[in-house]
């Protein structure tokens, strides 16, 4: 099987994109270099730079080397001030100098004898293109966080960062509280979100709510991430705001309300059944932030507060008193970041986050009733802790420790309210209708994370300067999932013809084996090397090899006790007589301390960076690079994943008393009891899939090449060819019940629209295969393997 993203050319309009930085590689942290001359052109070492600006503590200083050559290799995001001084030179001032993320700013200099005490003061545009980085990233700093004109959530960014595309938009907060699909050069999955180090992300493509006034500056690379970087995705950085010498205040507040929105609907096109689609009810985010010193130049603290409410209209609910309903969605953020600077060349930062996301009201619909919605409120929290040392002038090292997760709890709502007197789950087979109350779970998932990197810089080695950066991650993540199901674990269908309403005529009834609790378990552990050698002012070679090791594994566990545990797992028959084989008769689920292993991912990059004049406007960029992928908390083998087993629903007695099927037009009452159990129907779901022991690990080649010019001032544009393979491809595959084994030809009448045959919106008759009547069919089993005859690639052109 082929996939091909069409060429497509993409233009950025948005002038915020158009000025934003074309940026390369992942971090916290950006850096100046550059080369000091005389006026004859000869290097002048021993200048002393200095670098001052409110986004750092004190003035930090670099002497220039032999060659003339200085480095600040870690300064955070900011504008800065450069002041050179060399005894018998005019001291130069360079101003405005802007640091972004990851981005390396390039600023020579001349010095010139001096004649008197003076100062000469310069102030420029900083560069726009990074001549040395080879990463398709680009960033939003502070301001144009603040200016674009859209929704304010990472998605927002995401969906104007070029090479990016969206499953859906927010129009003013209408998806405010709902995760949004992305793909970048065609590629969706394995992203990885960074938040002042912490790996944010959920499983292996979930974003998250985050605090939007908090952000300094976020960064999105979309393409040829260098080896600190694990998974072919989309690399995602934000970097938290840390305060100053300046207290220093920003408050930001918006709000909607429905008779602010305009409409174009007019009564015609209703007749013809079409509506307004979704609308904002009410919408409101204040987003508040302080910060300031505890003590100057030593200790900085920054507090952001944020209370998102978003309301949207739902037509037709609930189904017994339909109306105009408004979905509420609140998201609240608590950040909070001190900063330390314990010496000079050492600093110590720590940053937290508290989220909380409130939907009173999920599932609501036009085909739900009151009680047959439930309410998730979940708490998530993340932060680090992180040591930044300067060892010497050649080599300095990050540290970080980080945790990151959530605990997701689902209320169902009873006929008394939250969780009070809840009813029997119902669904009705011809509106589609349900009531009574949800299912529900509790989800708990978190990740601890270690991470170290050091960069050491070695000037003139075969023939270039060396900055050589080594890095090692260790993550280990659990996934806990505590399904707790309907009320007295099933669910009643019902199959009422048109015109008797819902729940008249009983169907069929739908077991479940909860309450079940799914322990999964993920190891990470990743090491790179990458090297970026500078041969001349005009070429640079960036050279990276990475490692990871991936491990799933689930400990042992108990099946709790439930009503039809003995059933699904022990063998027991229901009163019914059926029964299935026991699996876990002791009720015990022995451990698999080897689920998945992938020891020794090997992902080489490689990518050339040609700065065409030597006059830092125009480079030519060459990237290739493999990327492996995160299986993520794999729960495909699991034993304890959801099974559910469906019977004929016989509602009536006979004369004796006995339950049975109910003839034409009769009808029990309609409340299901364990003995009313009929025929076996289905089965679904269970501990029936396995993985082929030799799969191999997914993984992505990524080829492109691109030219970046900068046109003017604070603008610039990148044009270039992506292509993107999948390889190892992943797909279950249908063991149990073979294609083969649908031997059974059937013809059914379509009774149409209106659920009821012999009337005149009858269609034609179709006919499907199944199984030969008789004994039940075999248990459904699919295995995990490599499929060599999927191929997948991508191909983009990308102009911005």
């Amino acid at each position: 099987m082929h996939r091909s993203t069409v060429l497509r050319g993409l233009l950025a309009v948005a002038l915020v994109v158009a000025v934003a930085p074309l940026v390369s590689a992942q971090g916290t942290t950006g850096s100046i270099s550059g080369i000091v001359n005389d006026h004859s052109g000869a290097v002048l070492p021993g200048v002393t730079v200095t670098a001052s600006g409110p986004s750092v503590m004190g003035a930090p200083t670099a002497i220039t080397s032999d060659q003339g050559q200085y480095r600040f290799p870690a300064l955070p995001p900011g504008t800065y001030r450069l002041e050179y001084q060399l005894g018998g030179f005019s001291t130069v001032v360079r101003e405005g100098v802007v640091v972004s993320l990851s981005f390396a700013t390039a600023i020579n200099v001349q010095m010139q004898i001096a004649t008197l005490n003076e100062t000469v003061t310069v102030t420029g545009a900083s560069p726009v293109v990074d001549t040395q980085n080879t990463t398709i990233q680009t960033n939003f700093t502070q301001d144009m966080i603040k200016s674009l004109p859209n929704a304010r959530d990472i998605w927002a960014l995401i969906a104007v960062a070029p090479g990016t595309t969206m499953s859906s938009f927010d129009v003013g907060g209408s998806r405010a509280g709902t995760q949004t699909g992305y793909s970048a050069y065609g590629r969706s999955g394995q992203v990885r979100v960074q938040v002042d180090g912490a790996n944010a992300t959920e499983d292996t493509g979930g974003t998250g709510y985050f605090n939007y006034g908090a952000f300094e500056e976020v960064s999105i690379g979309t393409d040829s991430n260098d080896a600190s970087m694990p998974t072919p995705g989309v690399q995602i950085n934000a970097v938290v705001k840390s305060g100053g010498n300046q207290f220093r205040g920003d408050l930001y507040a918006d709000f909607q309300h429905n008779s602010m929105q305009g409409t174009n609907v007019t009564d015609e096109i209703r007749r013809k059944g079409l509506g307004e689609g979704t609308r904002i009810t009410k919408y409101y985010d204040p987003n508040l932030g302080i910060g300031g010193p505890i003590k100057r130049d030593k200790v900085w603290y920054f507090v952001s507060l944020r209370n998102q409410y978003s309301g949207t209209n739902i037509g037709g609910f609930p189904i017994e008193s339909p109306g105009t309903f408004e979905f509420q969605s609140r998201l609240e953020n608590l950040t909070e970041k001190t900063t330390y600077q314990l010496s000079p060349n050492n600093k110590l930062s720590q940053f937290m986050e508290l989220r909380r996301k409130l939907q009173p009201s999920r599932g609501a619909g036009s085909t739900a009733y009151q009680d047959a919605v439930y309410k998730q409120e979940s708490i998530s929290s993340y932060g680090t802790v992180e040591w930044n040392s300067i060892v010497s002038t050649a080599f300095f090292m990050n540290t970080r420790f980080s945790s990151w997760g959530y605990n997701w709890p689902n209320y169902a709502y009873g006929s008394g309210g939250l969780q009070a007197e809840i009813q029997p789950r119902r669904t009705e087979r011809l509106t589609g209708n349900v009531a009574g109350g949800a299912r529900e779970d509790k989800l708990h998932r978190r990740r601890w994370q270690f991470d170290w990197t050091g960069t050491m810089f070695k000037d003139e080695l075969l023939g270039a300067n060396h900055t050589l950066k080594l890095g090692f991650t260790g993550e280990r993540e659990k996934e806990h999932d505590l399904d707790n199901g309907f009320a007295g674990e099933y669910t009643a269908q019902f199959d009422s013809a048109a015109g008797q309403g819902d729940f008249f005529r009983p169907w069929r009834v739908q077991i479940g084996n909860t309450p079940r609790l799914s322990k999964n378990n993920l190891q990470h552990f990743g090491g790179f090397v990458q090297n970026q050698m500078v041969f001349s002012r005009n070429i640079t070679v960036n050279a990276g090899l990475r490692w990871d090791y991936y491990h799933v594994y689930y400990p042992e566990n108990t099946i709790p006790e439930g009503p039809y545990r003995d059933f699904f797992y022990a063998g027991a028959a229901l009163p019914n007589g059926y029964s299935v084989p026991a699996s876990f008769p002791d009720f015990r689920i022995p451990g698999n301390p080897d689920v998945l292993t992938f020891p020794s991912g090997i992902a080489p990059r490689f990518g050339v960076a040609w700065d065409i004049a030597g006059d830092g406007k125009t480079v030519l960029k060459a990237n290739w690079g493999r990327y492996q992928s995160n299986p993520g908390p794999q729960n495909f083998v699991n034993p304890i994943q959801s099974q559910t087993a469906t019977f004929e629903w016989n509602d009536c007695r006979n004369a004796g008393g006995a339950p049975v099927a109910c003839a034409a037009g009769q009808f029990g009452d309609r409340q299901f009891t364990l003995n009313e159990l009929g025929a076996f129907v289905s089965s679904a779901g269970g501990s029936f899939n396995t993985i082929d022991p030799n799969l191999k690990q997914e993984y992505s080649n990524d080829l492109s090449f691109f030219v970046e010019r900068e046109l003017v001032s604070d603008l610039g544009i990148r044009a270039g060819y992506v292509r993107k393979d999948g390889n190892n491809n992943w797909q279950e595959v249908q063991v149990g019940r073979p294609y083969a084994g649908y031997s059974d030809q059937r013809t059914f009448n379509d009774p149409g629209p209106d659920g009821v045959l012999d009337t005149a919106d009858d269609g034609a008759p179709f006919v499907a295969f199944d199984y030969p009547a008789g004994p039940a069919p075999p248990a459904s089993r699919t295995i995990l393997s490599n499929r060599p005859e999927i191929e997948t690639w991508d191909q983009n052109i990308d102009v911005t």
